[in-house]
């Protein structure tokens, strides 16, 4: 039976299942990473060496990839792999309506690079599997906007649980969005689906099964690095060495306190790159250099990373001391927007 876990415990679920990173993931997510770094100087025929090194290695990969190197191939006139690009993203949910109505895609779509877009496609897509989820998020967030007691949310979990395991999961891995499809809100995908919502519950009633679960996901090419490090915050007890970002709680890259930003440097920033490695995330310089490309750039590039926290507080006094604690610790310094 699945127990509330009290967060003074100590877990050890942050530890790498195997001793050491796997060498074709990590070539992958390195080759992933390198072709982003291009993005950023608008080497953009280098981005795409580097995603088809990484798409070779799988047969299937991230929607937020494939609409990079989209954009990459549109912008260096190598015209020949946007078709490829466009039927690994219809062949995962994304609708043709997308390309239609963002403007950066929508000037191609009557043109012959995006006739692709036409041709006939096969798909894994499993609508069961998405009804399914859809009606499961609608029993899950029931007795939470009614402010129903904790038992009746836990027995809901547990009922969903037993779905997910029973009709969701295969051999106890999360579907692909090759799968049960991606989120799409008018011209934008949303990469936080419900299936993820509903893993969120999950995780936070029983840290202990699914930090070892998404260990396993991650290792199986299931999930990516940023999926990961979105659920890693519940799994267990903060500590410097489990940190994969500056700050505990939301592991924020940076932290924005009112109009100041602090991110951290010296011993501190060392141990946390040193924890973001295991899990194949990239460092704090290369994520903090997208988050400020993507806040420049009028390409649609997906790049974020999931760097930055706003923390709100209830008054000046309370903001004060905080900005003050992070002024006095050696550990962290401003973060400028540049």
């Amino acid at each position: 039976m699945k127990i509330l876990i009290s967060l003074f415990l100590i877990y050890f679920n942050l530890s790498p299942l195997f001793s050491q990173l796997n060498p074709k993931l990590n070539t992958y997510y390195q080759s992933l990473y390198t072709a982003e770094d291009f993005i950023l100087t608008n080497q953009f025929d280098s981005s795409i060496y580097y995603y088809e090194k990484a798409f070779a290695m799988f047969p299937e990969n991230f929607v937020t990839d494939l609409n990079n190197a989209l954009i990459c191939a549109i912008e260096a006139d190598r015209y020949e792999l946007t078709g490829k690009y466009i039927v690994e993203l219809l062949k995962q949910g994304v609708p043709r309506s997308y390309f239609e109505k963002k403007h950066y895609f929508s000037r191609f779509v009557d043109s012959q690079i995006f006739d692709a877009m036409y041709e006939p496609f096969d798909t894994k897509i499993d609508s069961f599997k998405i009804k399914l989820i859809d009606s499961m998020l609608v029993t899950d967030q029931y007795p939470r906007v009614n402010n129903m007691p904790d038992s009746a949310i836990l027995a809901i979990d547990m009922i969903n649980e037993k779905i997910l395991e029973d009709k969701i999961f295969t051999d106890g891995l999360l579907p692909k969005s090759y799968e049960v499809g991606v989120q799409i809100y008018g011209d934008t995908i949303l990469v936080t689906s419900n299936l993820h919502i509903l893993m969120v519950h999950q995780v936070r009633d029983d840290p202990e099964k699914y930090g070892k679960f998404y260990n396993n996901n991650l290792e199986h090419h299931n999930i990516n690095p940023l999926t990961y490090f979105s659920q890693a915050q519940t799994f267990g007890e903060r500590s410097d060495t489990t940190n994969l970002g500056c700050e505990g709680r939301i592991f924020a890259v940076i932290e924005s306190f009112g109009e100041d930003a602090f991110t951290c440097c010296c011993n501190l920033k060392d141990q946390v790159n040193k924890n973001r490695a295991k899990y194949y995330l990239e460092d704090l310089d290369r994520a903090i250099k997208k988050y400020r490309f993507s806040k420049t750039t009028k390409l649609p590039f997906m790049l974020q990373k999931h760097v930055y926290g706003k923390w709100e507080f209830p008054d000046d006094k309370k903001l004060e001391d905080a900005i003050n604690k992070r002024l006095s610790d050696p550990n962290y310094v401003r973060f400028l927007e540049e």
